[in-house]
């Protein structure tokens, strides 16, 4: 319920800009990491396969744009407004 209401936050509206288009489940996905959780914890929550989980962050960093540079994801997104 928590994530869900994030997905109209700020930080969720960021996400899904104009620039950076991410999908409901990767605004999802991506608060989830921000929040310090595994990829194996966000499988089991969302009751998807841990490559699944994997694949979208792979996905998240290349919409991102920092998918060829040696950033953290989860220091990327709490640094995000």
């Amino acid at each position: 319920e928590r994530s869900l209401s994030n997905i109209t936050s700020e930080f969720g509206a960021h996400l899904s800009g104009e620039m950076v288009e991410l999908s409901p489940r990767q605004i999802e996905i991506a608060n989830m990491v921000k929040n310090g959780m595994t990829s194996k914890e966000i499988a089991e929550i969302m009751h998807l396969a841990l490559k699944t989980v994997e694949t979208q962050r792979n996905r998240i960093r290349k919409k991102l744009g920092i998918s060829r540079h040696a950033t953290n994801l989860v220091s990327y997104l709490q640094n995000v407004s």
